[in-house]
């Protein structure tokens, strides 16, 4: 009898062996495949990180060109420009409309320019009822007119002239 216990001990030991090895290797196994999930999303998010960081710059680039165009124009600097933006989104309007605003300036800053140079023969166009520069322009160039006719009829000796500064009204 004690041989046969000993027997079926050892049968025992031995499917407790057996079960052991093939639970380790199972356990390997998961830990193995645990690791390969592990990395693989470490990678998909570093990958979704990088998109992200990618994105956002491909968004932002463009309003922080704008915004050193606007700090430039506002230290009036009209030698600044912008690349052109090609979105189709609120980006790309604003910078359409910010684009006509130098060319605005620019030409605002060379109606003034030669107005300061005598040139008092321009024809200038307001582009609106509401364009302030355009509008005052063509009273300048109106008055600076009414002052140089006044100082002819002076200097040909017709003194009937009444020179009212507007200074003085």
């Amino acid at each position: 009898i004690q041989a046969d216990i000993i027997a079926m001990m050892q049968r025992r030991d031995s499917e407790i062996a057996q079960t052991s090895g093939k639970l380790q290797y199972h356990v390997a196994s998961v830990i193995g495949n645990a690791r390969g999930i592990i990395l693989a999303l470490t990678a998909t998010i570093l990958l979704i990180l990088m998109i992200s960081w990618l994105i956002t710059r491909w968004m932002t680039r463009p309003l922080l060109d704008l915004s050193r165009s606007a700090a430039q124009l506002a230290n009036g600097d009209i030698s600044c420009g912008i690349r052109e933006i090609l979105h189709r989104d609120e980006v790309g309007d604003l910078s359409q409309a910010f684009m006509r605003l130098i060319v605005y300036f620019r030409e605002t800053a060379a109606t003034a320019t030669k107005i300061s140079q005598g040139h008092v023969d321009l024809e200038i166009q307001p582009r609106s009822e509401k364009d302030v520069f355009g509008n005052q322009f063509q009273q300048m160039i109106l008055y600076l007119k009414n002052i140089a006719d006044m100082a002819k009829h002076v200097a040909h000796g017709d003194l009937r002239q009444q020179i009212v500064m507007r200074s003085e009204q």
